[in-house]
């Protein structure tokens, strides 16, 4: 189809709307030069549509409505500009000067995405002045922690504000010193009053707060130390008021103990080895002084001399293993010592004293006999034998013991 012919006066109407528009806009302020050579071209476009020249006056034209266009690149530009100046602005408290920057943005483009930000923030910049007015008033006042609070709220209010954010961060390092220097005073505190627990808690809480610094561990070093040190003197004073008291086994257990912790402590070596001796003494004694009747047995009694030997052979004894020993010996004295028993029989039935011996036929017959049990068996001819178990006891007088054998076959 044949090209629609040029109109003067429409491209004239359409280069007059654009430039109010720019102009609504304050293009004069931000594209000053774009627009003037733009209404240069439109001039000399008008000076040869006045001398009758069609073509010249449509490529001038042309030639501004290219200048026109490019304002919208320096448009945006301007309005990242006056962004910039309005948050700087802000940085500094100057409300009026971001107010201003604001508006210049807002006349640039009122409906763009970031202008609608920046007048939230400009909506709240009062109040999150007044919030860092406070938090200085706080800080100056050494009320730290108040100071952050209003910080805080500052930043939730307006979260882009860079300075809001870098004046928290340098509260909380401050207040991490002050906890920091805090917990290492009170950790060298305790360890001064040798409560290593309390000390080892508070450098932890230190080393929470700066894992890096040197003096955290060397508090939990001594800490550790004065623990070490407070439980081998506790192992020690146990184990000496186990021995006063003569509990051998559990002065025992708490050398053991110490030795767990150094196995190198003098004072536990030797306290385990008199310790082990004593308990294994006192063990015995025990057991014998339990059952009187066990010295009964030859092989009980050689046993009790044994540990008689080994009581003596102490450098020293408490009293209640003195007693014991003494108890022991006593005990051990009289089951070495015969007893008088007394048998009764019919002079015809063959008496026979197990371990001991054929007495033969007798009326009555006296027989020595070391404190025990015994088996005494009759027999005769023709008649069914007899048996009875005799118990020998230290310190007690038994009755004759008759041995007949009466029951014929």
């Amino acid at each position: 189809p044949p090209a629609t012919p040029w109109n003067a006066e429409t491209t004239r109407s359409e280069f007059d709307e654009r430039e109010a528009t720019w102009l609504e806009r304050g293009a004069e302020h931000w594209g000053a030069g774009p627009l003037a050579s733009a209404r240069q071209h439109r001039d000399a476009a008008l000076q040869h549509l006045e001398a009758g020249e069609s073509a010249p006056a449509q490529a001038r034209y042309e030639e501004s409505f290219r200048q026109l266009d490019a304002l919208d690149e320096i448009a945006q530009q301007a309005i990242a500009e006056a962004l910039a100046e309005a948050d700087r602005a802000l940085e500094f408290h100057d409300l009026a000067a971001a107010q201003h920057a604001y508006a210049g943005a807002q006349q640039i483009a009122p409906n763009h995405p970031d202008i609608e930000r920046a007048l939230a923030r400009l909506a709240v910049a009062e109040a999150v002045s007044g919030l860092l007015e406070e938090a200085a008033r706080q800080e100056h006042a050494g009320e730290l922690e108040a100071a952050r609070a209003s910080v805080t709220r500052a930043l939730e209010l307006d979260p882009a504000r860079e300075s809001v954010r870098l004046s928290l961060a340098r509260l909380e390092a401050e207040l991490d010193a002050q906890r920091f220097n805090r917990e290492m005073s009170r950790g060298l505190r305790e360890l001064a009053a040798g409560r290593s627990a309390r000390a080892r808690e508070a450098f932890a809480e230190a080393q929470a707060l700066r894992p890096e610094a040197r003096g955290p561990a060397d508090g939990l070093a001594q800490a550790a130390e004065l623990n070490r040190s407070a439980a081998l003197r506790g192992f020690e004073r146990n184990a000496e008021q186990a021995t006063a008291r003569e509990d051998y086994a559990q002065a025992l257990a708490q050398y053991r103990a110490a030795l767990r912790v150094d196995p190198h402590l003098v004072f536990a070596r030797a306290g385990e080895r008199r310790s082990a001796t004593l308990a294994g003494i006192d063990g015995a004694l025990t057991k014998l002084l339990a059952d009187r009747s066990r010295l009964e047995s030859r092989e009980v009694q050689q046993e009790a001399a044994a540990l008689l030997v080994r009581i003596d052979a102490l450098p020293e004894r408490g009293p209640r293993l003195a007693e014991g020993r003494q108890r022991l010996a006593e005990w051990l004295a009289v089951a070495g010592t015969p007893l008088p028993v007394v048998f009764q029989s019919d002079g015809q039935t063959q008496v026979t004293v197990y371990k001991v011996g054929k007495l033969g036929r007798f009326l009555q017959r006296e027989l020595p006999l070391l404190p025990g049990t015994y088996t005494v068996v009759g027999s005769r001819d023709g008649y069914r034998d007899v048996r009875r178990s005799v118990t020998v006891v230290t310190g007690q007088t038994l009755e004759p013991i008759s041995i007949r054998c009466e029951e014929p076959l």
